[in-house]
């Protein structure tokens, strides 16, 4: 998967580009569905996906690794 940011060829089931830390994916708050950055809106259930969905995971993520 192609990072958005920096376009680095990640390779399949990362989370997080290996080149610059952006996550690749983002979590749909309503269904748990897993959609790329890229999409607006969940491919499950059509809820429109927020740029707070995606800082919510790098959070969640940085603050399990800090603790």
């Amino acid at each position: 998967m192609n990072c958005s940011q920096c376009q680095h060829d990640n390779p399949p089931g990362n989370a997080f580009c290996g080149a610059c830390g952006v996550a690749l994916s983002r979590t749909c708050a309503r269904c748990g569905h897993t959609s790329p950055l890229a999409n607006a809106f969940c491919g499950s259930c059509g809820h429109r996906l927020t740029p707070a969905e995606a800082t919510g995971l790098v959070y969640r993520l940085n603050s399990a690794a800090a603790g």
